[in-house]
């Protein structure tokens, strides 16, 4: 569970990394967090649980994904609907 969690950071951070000069660090950096920790250690109780790692990687990137998802609409819902003129 801890090297699944410390995986899925490494990986944030070097999304971060490369994607931080087009979309803005802030922009990524909180809910990428949260979808790389998260996800990570989904992923791993899933493998030490004794499932394919397949099926481990698919139920990390989900938990990661759903979780990206509900920071875009929270924060869709603070700020609303932003016109780029």
């Amino acid at each position: 569970m801890l090297l699944g969690m410390g995986l899925g950071m490494i990986v944030f951070v070097l999304i971060l990394n490369f994607a931080a000069p087009f979309l803005g660090v802030f922009t990524i950096m909180f809910p990428g967090m949260f979808a790389g920790m998260w996800g990570g250690m989904i992923g791993g109780m899933a493998r030490v649980m004794g499932h394919d790692p397949l099926c481990a990687v698919l139920g990390g990137l989900l938990v990661g994904f759903l979780l990206q998802l509900v920071f875009h609409l929270y924060d869709r819902g603070l700020h609303g609907e932003v016109r780029h003129d």
